[in-house]
């Protein structure tokens, strides 16, 4: 008897007593959404699902989902009440995973999410997120976590934008706020957000005419604290670095970190998806993108470096480095915020590169024509003579700290570089 006087023995006996009328009663546990049809639990060495209700699908019980069913279902409600407020109605079904337990990402048609995540909101923003990029047909993610922050009123804000569009909210005073709140919601429902707009411009396109214009006012003015530049800023706006990585070369959960603690470092990557700056993601418009220039740009590639690709960065940047992408390779892009390009590459040790400098390039690259890729020129320097003596390069100095080779020239083109 004395069992049923420990709080613990009698909650684990109540628990039994539940679980047994559960399988008692046949039950199968499930969804009600009009969203989500299907959750899988993905373990180790198993995979448990349940389905929407609708469905009348029959499943083994699950210990899992009895347990968390409660809860999970609350977030899916929230979820679903943000989206239907803007007109979004999308099936998609969730991955809880019990291995990768804080992940956190969209699928197709889907969202995973790591069983550590969730007691909080990220499910719940998963979820709006993934429907907000259906709305408008576009990987835009800024524009995205944005609305699902402003949506479900949420100050963790996900990115630099969605900060300056919540704080101008909280700028306007009661009656303002509720009015704007109100608009804007409508606003996301009724226009075209579809399209090759950037975040900012989707954003903008929200905000009421007339009344809104304190609320824009507020947007530009926590933007530019936030280092958002216009388009007229961005045409003349020097940068330290670009990173070309169209390979994934480099993290870019890492890289907006980094970038976050360097706040006073004026930066941006360039991948598949565009050219983005540096910690807010905040996407550069297409017309301007040619025309951003930095003092140094790290291009990370796999394939062939020819001449004309490098006689289209001149003008835009003074130091452009290429540099051979390596899968499997963790680098240190700590150092480059730290200690510049040099200390990049010299903590990168195992890292190919050649570092050339345009303005000196500008001076004779007519006569560097024949040189198509500088890794393989830089490797078998005898097969490009003319090149060579156009160069004045005699020689190579070995550089300890830096682990590489300093030619020596009478132009300095190719400042350094490293090939194993």
């Amino acid at each position: 008897m004395d069992y049923f006087y420990r709080p613990f023995g009698l909650f684990f006996l109540l628990l039994m007593i539940l679980l047994g009328i559960q399988l008692g009663l046949k039950k199968p546990i499930c969804i009600e959404s009009s969203v989500v049809y299907k959750i899988d639990k993905i373990g180790a060495h198993d995979t448990e699902s349940i389905y929407n209700c609708s469905q009348l699908k029959n499943v083994p019980f699950s210990i899992f989902f009895f347990r968390e069913i409660e809860a999970i279902q609350t977030h899916i409600f929230r979820a679903e009440a943000a989206m239907r407020s803007v007109g979004i109605s999308n099936s998609m079904y969730i991955v809880i995973d019990e291995v990768n337990k804080d992940i956190f990402q969209e699928l197709t048609n889907g969202v995973q999410i790591g069983v550590n995540l969730l007691d909080g909101v990220q499910l719940e923003k998963l979820l709006i997120i993934q429907g907000i990029k259906n709305l408008i047909q576009a990987e835009d993610r800024i524009f995205a976590e944005t609305l699902s922050d402003f949506l479900l009123n949420d100050s963790g804000y996900q990115n630099l934008v969605s900060r300056a569009w919540g704080e101008s909210f909280k700028d306007l005073n009661l009656i303002e706020k509720l009015v704007s709140f109100k608009a804007t919601i409508q606003h996301i429902s009724a226009i075209q957000l579809k399209g090759d707009y950037t975040s900012i411009e989707r954003l903008k396109f929200l905000i009421p005419v007339g009344s809104g214009s304190k609320l824009s006012a507020l947007f530009d003015k926590h933007l530019s604290e936030l280092g958002y530049y216009s388009d007229r800023q961005l045409e003349t706006l020097r940068l330290d670095f670009i990173i070309e990585d169209p390979v994934g070369a480099i993290s870019l959960k890492n890289l907006i970190q980094v970038s976050k603690e360097f706040g006073s470092l004026k930066t941006a990557i360039r991948n598949t998806q565009g050219l983005f700056l540096l910690p807010s993601l905040v996407k550069v418009p297409k017309v301007l993108e040619q025309k951003m220039a930095s003092h140094q740009r790290l291009v990370f590639r796999s394939g062939i470096e020819k001449e004309t690709e490098i006689a289209s960065y001149l003008h835009t940047t003074d130091c452009l480095i290429f540099i051979n992408a390596k899968g499997g390779v963790s680098l240190d892009i700590r150092s480059l915020y730290l200690g510049g390009v040099s200390a990049f590459l010299s903590q990168n040790k195992d890292l190919e590169f050649v570092q050339i400098h345009l303005p000196s390039y500008e001076i004779i690259y007519k006569n560097l024509s024949s040189i198509s890729n500088y890794f393989d020129f830089v490797k078998n320097r005898k097969n490009s003579a003319k090149a060579l003596k156009m160069l004045g390069w005699g020689q190579s100095e070995w550089l300890t700290d830096l682990r590489a080779f300093k030619p020596i020239a009478n132009y300095d083109v190719i400042q350094y570089f490293r090939v194993n």
